[in-house]
């Protein structure tokens, strides 16, 4: 390791070297070199496995309420109002929690806010499993929901910082595939418990097992962000960072003096500063949007699909009445939640279109064939035809989501970007807690209705998406204000 280095100008907002002395003269070597060299290697690699098992236990968490929010309902004879409740008080608390998160990431760092928040919510999600009634219930998904909304949000920030703009889509790509591992995972151990006594409390302990693992991998196999260490001047570290990336890597290391831009800490008003404020507030309408429909569609399609809406309950038996006059998911139930998580798998692949034709033509596009499949939804022709528009809804939805989150790393700069990030996803999961608290009070009027919701939001998704946007793709990530225009 070279001497400490020294500051060849004044540390104020901007650009300063940081050398270590080696030679009179020296090779100048900046974050986004050291990125773009070190490529696709060992280091990258056990990072986004890490951090793939992160979102897979986080997804399952978000999944589970859907899976047992039927036989909640039986235990403590809820309202629909109480019902509605049990899932968007999570979003709820999730938005705050991505606010709140995003702040600390940019201001103390991603690794150790991510490792805290993991942890937090594998406590939360065990101790709602032995929740004695719908109150506490409520006070442990409100922990998770805080925790879950930073730990994910962070995690997408801190895998893609250290990836180059080559494969930063590749690498979300993988992410996501991680998180339909994640829906996946409580379907299938629904099939097993949920007929047990006590069945649900099972699902919800067993679910959030994944959680301790993925805290553990974080803490002993996970390195700060390169990228905060170097805009907040922490040189000696970075540069370890940097020869164990390029020693995992079996790289030869730069040699010379670090490049670094030095920047105050982001702010919320920075998320919709000039000159691209209009821009930035169009990617707020579409993340709320977006989210709306995602996590919406996810309540709602397992209940149409065991509704008698269009003829559906002819294909499915997913419910039934039990033994105390409740209503039920069968392990057909179980199924329709698995088929809709799988659907967003192909949702992941069409996000890749945003390599090939870029961000902006891919993100449109993508929103206006799901308007389309919405309505085709909504109008109920057959029960063919409705089931393949459900279908094509849950892939756009996914691939659209996808997309922002790409959309929104690439525009902003290091110094913001944790900020900038979680804010997006707190407005997101507002629409999240939004869209399923109304999912759930409209579906109890009739399926109709709750469609009804997502044609308006879909339309208003699909007219911002009209008005221009930058375009982001190959761009290497910013590092400071000086260069935030893409």
């Amino acid at each position: 390791m070279p001497l400490p280095p020294s500051i060849q100008a004044p540390a104020s907002v901007g650009q300063v070297v940081l050398a270590d002395k080696i030679d009179a003269v020296e090779e100048q070597f900046t974050v986004n070199e050291v990125v773009e060299r070190s490529g696709w290697g060992y280091y990258q690699q056990k990072m986004l496995l890490v951090t793939g098992i992160i979102s897979f236990a986080t997804a399952a968490e978000v999944w589970l309420v859907g899976i047992i929010l039927k036989s909640i309902k039986c235990e403590w004879d809820l309202s629909s109002s109480q019902e509605s409740l049990v899932t968007a008080i999570l979003f709820l608390f999730y938005s705050i929690g991505s606010l709140t998160c995003g702040y600390f990431a940019d201001k103390y760092g991603r690794w150790v806010v991510l490792v805290i928040t993991i942890f937090i919510t594998g406590i939360s999600g065990v101790a709602f499993a032995f929740a004695p009634n719908y109150y506490f219930f409520l006070i442990f998904r409100s922990f998770a929901g805080f925790a879950m909304g930073g730990n994910y949000a962070i995690c997408m920030v801190y895998s893609q910082e250290m990836m180059s703009a080559a494969e930063r889509a590749k690498t979300m790509f993988v992410m996501e595939a991680f998180v339909v591992g994640g829906f996946l995972y409580p379907c299938l151990v629904a099939l097993v418990v949920m007929d047990m006594e006590n069945g649900w409390r099972i699902q919800a302990f067993i679910t959030a097992m994944p959680l301790v693992v993925a805290g553990v991998l974080g803490l002993f196999f996970l390195d700060e962000s390169l990228r905060f260490l170097v805009i907040n001047g922490k040189v000696e570290e970075a540069l370890k960072i940097v020869d164990k990336i390029y020693k995992e890597n079996d790289l030869k290391p730069f040699k010379g003096s670090l490049t670094v831009i030095l920047e105050r800490k982001g702010t919320i008003a920075d998320v919709w500063a000039a000159p691209h404020t209009f821009e930035y507030i169009q990617l707020t309408i579409h993340w709320m949007c977006d989210n709306y429909l995602f996590f919406g569609v996810f309540l709602l399609g397992p209940n149409m699909l065991s509704d008698d809406y269009c003829g559906m309950v002819s294909f499915f038996n997913a419910t039934m009445v039990d033994d105390t006059g409740c209503d039920v998911f069968t392990n057909a139930g179980y199924w329709c939640f698995a088929v809709i998580a799988v659907a967003v798998f192909p949702g992941n692949i069409l996000s890749m279109l945003c390599d090939w034709i870029g961000r902006r033509a891919s993100f449109t596009g993508i929103i206006l064939v799901g308007l389309v499949s919405t309505i085709f939804m909504f109008v109920c022709l057959t029960s063919w035809v409705t089931i393949t528009a459900l279908i094509v809804c849950v892939v756009c939805y996914t691939a659209v989501t996808a997309i922002a989150w790409i959309y929104t790393l690439e525009l902003y700069a290091t110094y913001t970007r944790g900020t900038a990030t979680g804010v997006h996803n707190a407005i997101g999961k507002l629409g999240a807690a939004l869209g399923t608290y109304l999912t759930t009070y409209l579906y109890g009027y009739g399926v109709e209705y709750a469609l009804l919701s997502f044609v308006v939001v879909q339309s208003i998704n699909s007219i911002v998406a009209l008005f221009p946007k930058r375009e982001t793709k190959g761009a290497v990530l910013q590092d400071a204000r000086s260069k935030a225009s893409v």
